[in-house]
């Protein structure tokens, strides 16, 4: 997915979908940021992707309202104490 051209890190479903991962721990599947169109307005969802589908805590897909995703962003990693106080030096 790194080589499409994205806006505002939004990609249009027509253009991909995420990789069917899940989480290593928990077996989960990811929830990512969606916008769905839902006739006369759009909103932005949170939904689940598994195995080539989008759900939001229903066993029915919602394929059909997805328009489009953003990937994941990268989890939080505090800085170490070391770490902070040399660039607090530099």
């Amino acid at each position: 997915m790194s080589n499409i051209e994205r806006k505002d890190n939004w990609i249009p479903v027509e253009r991909g979908l995420p990789d069917n991962l899940v989480n290593p721990i928990t077996r989960d599947a990811y929830v990512y940021p969606v916008t769905v169109d839902l006739g006369d307005v759009t909103d932005v969802r949170y939904y689940s992707f598994w195995k080539g589908h989008w759900y939001n805590q229903s066993p029915h897909t919602m394929d059909h309202l997805v328009i489009a995703w953003m990937p994941r962003p990268e989890p939080y990693q505090p800085e170490k104490k070391g770490e902070e106080n040399n660039e607090r030096n530099q």
